[in-house]
């Protein structure tokens, strides 16, 4: 089962952010066994070969690629989906129009609007028949949308009235941001929308994640949620290294 399957059945998956735009990193990521990652094409600015490139890395070592697009935007969504990605994580989806908008974008008709060509690398270049791959798309696709914003939170429940988006991913350094409380995800008011969002997106029927340390996982998956990304590759590496030279220097004295 692939990870939307996995998440349909309420089973936890793990994955971490992604920023490296070098496909290494990608078998990396495959090699320790995690289920997915998200290329974060948001923040780190990578080009459609880069994408592709990742993408073949990761189907080469059974690790599903996620793509953070840039922003709601149908060429964004359909270049991802068409070079092969298993689904799309979408930002600042804060009204009920930016739900249908990405629904249309990242679904064929009649679900959405997606343009159709059958000969994408997606498609297997047209080796797939195009029923195939239709039926395929619409069974496997994940369609992940960031409510991270005030604005997203008190629309809620007109956004999760879009059958077409699977899961629900809470931005939580964003919502904070939104509600004038950067970084503060203690704080009593945070932790009630974020307990919100994920109660109500579950009864809607999606599944539910966010991002956060080893620290957090277990909060959040008690709290509901399931599709569960841990740290980014950048940070991992960085805070390796400085505990590294923290506990070398402190065995060298």
């Amino acid at each position: 089962m692939n990870i939307r399957q996995r998440l349909e059945n309420n089973e936890l998956v793990i994955g971490a952010f992604m920023k490296s735009s070098d496909p290494a990193m990608a078998e990396v990521l495959g090699n320790s066994v995690i289920d997915f990652f998200v290329l974060d094409n948001e923040h780190v600015s990578m080009n459609k070969e880069s994408i592709a490139n990742i993408i073949r890395a990761a189907e080469a070592y059974n690790v599903e690629p996620i793509i953070r697009v840039m922003k709601n935007e149908a060429s964004n969504i359909l270049q991802a989906l068409d070079a092969g990605a298993i689904g799309v994580q979408v930002p600042n989806i804060d009204t009920p129009q930016d739900a249908k908008d990405l629904q249309d974008y990242a679904r064929y008709k009649p679900y959405g609007k997606r343009g159709f060509s059958p000969n994408v690398r997606a498609a297997r270049y047209g080796a797939t028949g195009l029923q195939d791959y239709l039926k395929w798309a619409k069974e496997n696709v994940l369609v992940v949308a960031h409510i991270e914003s005030k604005e997203g939170y008190e629309n809620l429940d007109e956004i999760l009235k879009v059958e077409e988006i699977n899961t629900i991913f809470i931005g939580p350094m964003d919502i904070t941001q939104s509600f004038g409380m950067v970084g503060q995800l203690d704080d009593p008011l945070i932790k009630e929308v974020i307990k919100e969002i994920t109660e109500k997106s579950l009864a809607a029927g999606k599944s539910v994640g966010t991002v956060c340390g080893l620290n957090a996982v277990k909060k959040y998956y008690d709290l509901g949620m399931r599709y569960m990304l841990v740290s980014n590759d950048q940070s991992t590496v960085l805070n390796y290294y400085k505990s590294v030279v923290k506990d070398v220097e402190a065995m060298c004295k």
